[in-house]
């Protein structure tokens, strides 16, 4: 062996410390020699190896032609290309193995020489493998992949699934820049190329949205993501990147956007709640009036728009939903752009890691202002509605559209003596008969049919004397659809109203009538009798004139009762509206009463009795001599001669906070009872039921409500068989 390596163009000490494997083999294929490097690399020691069948180790991974191809080589050397070796309890070592024969066309030994490729092999099956799961993961999902090789020039390549996202097979469009930018849609061009440029030029991320046309001749949204790479210089030579369809995710977005700008909520995302970063939706801005990222999206900037009234609340809810609670739900206001604050409400589910801490809230904000603005004017009128209930004489009972009490005002029991707590959810019909067994009427109907009629009066047994009148009203809804009467849905009310007063006044308005028809005819009768006697008959001229003194007096008193009825009308035109007033004398002006007034045949004109004075009121004066006149009528009616008739003047201790005077009438005639003088002032009431007396009894209500008129006050004083004093108080000047 050692004669045929020497004859070897390669001495045999240069091919042992070589540092590439080098061996021989007999044409059996058994070693007969290899140097260090050889054993090295089967991690074997030499003598060991020395007689190995090179030919089960090439077989059991080559199979028996690997043999033959390394032994039946030529009379050169060949090239035998990359074998594996399987070495025992160790893996595979992959070498590239060259051979020749040492002596040409002979059967002598085979010399080898090899490179280990384990490494290579091994780093190779790897990229194998990822390409076959790019490959696959490319053909299964939506990406395709793009490579601008030269940036300096307009060729690039595209991926079959590139082409393929767009509706082409490889092949049907040239993978170029000048294409992608025919493909690109007009209204993205300037966006997705200021974003290469930023990405080309300043180093700038690329991850740009767009559309791109279809073979089918539609557009269809992409996302592309890619990265530069460039030379020492940092200059950029090469661009690659991929492209995902997005068209229906952006598509769908779009819908969301829309229904979200169409509706009054937008999306936040609290994306690690351990930080203050936030995300909101376009429309989240728009709802607070800004423009999409015109303030951070920040959890600290978010604190600052909370109305500082609803920052307790809203931060209860919150530390909540941090600590265990699974949702937010909290309500507040929000400042907006403008300054005004708006009521939202914020909704959100809470993400928590496998340590049960909170890592994640995302929701969603409500605009609610509208709502909240109506539910506050509704409780406003509920409110106000409850006050004017409450405050009103009349009660009130609300029903639902099932017929239901729902609602009681308080004047309601204190009316009927319904206990209004017991009868809150019961029926119309059993609300109706409890007050029925509540009326003195024992045959009283009082059901829904009757109401729709008209009201029903009735008296109660808990105020004697008492009567309420029931009435039936529907309320017309929103549509306009109910009306009085009506079975259709809404708020049908029962009103109960005590109507006690109206139907004593309508009494005392019929007593009026029957007294003033009565008063007005008795004169009138002797007018009608005498003048026709005079008209028909021949009387000496004495007669003819008691008959017409007659006439004159009975005229007289028809025009007294005339002038009150119409005092009566001027003082309640007036509304309760006070008198111009100014300086007047009082004592003057009483003077001039008493010589100007009529007074009775057979009685002495009024005495006036005063001091030095002064004697001046703040007052009107012809309003203070019709006072005076109405006194002095009934001080003369009810007295009988020969008894005087007093005018007093004199002072009031106080009137309304200051310094008064007084005009007294007294006289010494029937004078009035205790229960009497407390209906004197009352209108049309007389003391004297007999008839005797002419007069309307209008006199002291009207001085009463005149005095009052003036600022003043009537006092009446009286004792039955002794007379009365009627004393009018004025405010001094």
């Amino acid at each position: 062996m050692e004669v045929v390596l020497a004859a070897s163009p390669v001495g045999v000490q240069f091919m042992e410390h070589w540092h590439l494997p080098a061996f021989a083999a007999d044409t059996e294929g058994h070693l007969v020699w290899a140097n260090a490097a050889f054993a090295q690399a089967f991690e074997d020691d030499l003598t060991h190896l020395l007689g190995s069948d090179l030919r089960a180790w090439v077989s059991a991974w080559q199979g028996p032609t690997a043999w033959q191809t390394l032994s039946q080589s030529g009379a050169a050397s060949q090239a035998c290309g990359l074998v594996c070796f399987a070495r025992p309890q160790r893996q595979p070592l992959w070498m590239e193995v060259s051979c020749w024969r040492v002596v040409p066309d002979a059967l002598g030994p085979i010399m080898f020489v090899a490179s280990d490729m384990t490494a290579q092999r091994g780093a190779q099956e790897r990229l194998s493998e990822s390409n076959d799961r790019l490959r696959i993961a490319l053909e299964g999902g939506n990406d395709g992949l793009w490579d601008w090789l030269d940036t300096h020039s307009q060729d690039m390549w595209w991926s079959p699934e590139f082409v393929g996202l767009l509706g082409y097979e490889a092949g049907e469009i040239e993978p170029s820049l000048v294409s992608f930018d025919s493909l690109l849609h007009p209204d993205d061009q300037e966006a997705t190329f200021t974003a290469l440029a930023q990405a080309l030029e300043g180093g700038a991320e690329y991850r740009v949205e767009f559309r791109l046309l279809t073979k089918a001749g539609g557009y269809r949204w992409f996302r592309s993501r890619a990265k530069v790479l460039r030379d020492e210089h940092g200059e950029h030579r090469r661009m690659a990147g991929s492209l995902q369809d997005i068209d229906d995710l952006k598509r769908s977005q779009e819908r969301l956007d829309l229904a979200l700008e169409g509706g009054s909520q937008a999306l936040w995302d609290w994306l690690d709640t351990h930080s203050q970063t936030m995300w909101w939706s376009p429309q989240f801005y728009r709802m607070l009036g800004y423009s999409p990222g015109e303030i951070s999206a920040d959890l600290a900037v978010f604190d600052t728009l909370v109305h500082e009234d609803d920052q307790a609340s809203y931060f209860e809810a919150l530390g909540g939903a941090l600590d265990d609670a699974p949702h937010l739900n909290v309500e507040c206001r929000l400042k907006t752009k403008s300054g005004a604050y708006r009521w939202f409400k914020l909704l959100g589910k809470v993400f928590r890691d496998g340590s049960a801490l909170h890592s994640r809230i995302a929701g969603s904000m409500h605009d609610i202002d509208d709502s909240k603005r109506i539910q506050a004017d509704i409780r406003r009128r509920q409110e106000e509605l409850g006050a004017i209930a409450a405050i009103s004489p009349d009660g009130f009972l609300s029903f639902d559209e099932d017929y239901r009490l729902r609602f009681s005002s308080d004047a309601v029991g204190r009316l009927t003596g319904l206990d209004v707590q017991a009868a809150m959810g019961q029926t119309l019909q059993a609300v109706l008969q409890t007050l029925s067994q509540l009326s003195t009427q024992a045959d009283l109907r009082l059901d829904e049919a009757t109401l729709h009629e008209g009201s029903v009066q009735t008296g109660v047994t808990a105020s004697p004397g008492r009567t309420v009148e029931f009435s039936w009203h529907q309320a017309v809804t929103a549509a306009g659809g109910a009306s009085e009467g009506s079975d259709t849905e809404g708020t049908h009310l029962l009103r109960v109203r005590d109507v006690t007063v109206e139907l004593e006044a309508e009494q005392i308005k019929a007593d009026f009538l029957t007294a003033a028809a009565h008063e007005l005819r008795t004169p009138l009768a002797s007018v009608y009798g005498y003048t026709e006697l005079l008209l028909n008959y021949d009387m000496p001229p004495e007669r003819q004139k008691k008959m017409l003194a007659t006439i004159y007096r009975q005229c007289e008193v028809l025009m007294t009762i005339v002038n009150e009825l119409l005092d009566m009308a001027r003082i309640d035109a007036r509304g309760g509206q006070a008198f111009d007033l100014e300086p007047v004398d009082l004592h003057l002006l009483v003077s001039e009463v008493i010589s100007e007034y009529p007074v009775p045949p057979d009685r002495l004109a009024p005495l006036l009795e005063a001091g030095p004075g002064p004697w001046v009121a703040q007052s009107d004066p012809t309003e203070v001599k019709q006072v005076l006149r109405n006194l002095l009528s009934n001080a003369y009616k009810y007295s009988a001669a020969p008894t005087p008739v007093v005018i007093r003047l004199g002072t009031a201790a106080t009137l309304g906070g200051h310094s008064g005077l007084s005009i007294s009438v007294c006289d010494q005639g029937i004078g009035m009872d205790a229960e009497q003088l407390g209906h004197a002032t009352e209108r049309f009431w007389r003391a004297d039921k007999s008839g005797h007396v002419p007069g309307a009894g209008l006199g002291l209500s009207l001085a009463q409500e005149v005095a009052e008129l003036l600022r003043g006050q009537l006092v009446l004083n009286s004792t039955l068989g002794e007379g009365t004093q009627a004393q009018v108080l004025l405010p001094m000047a």
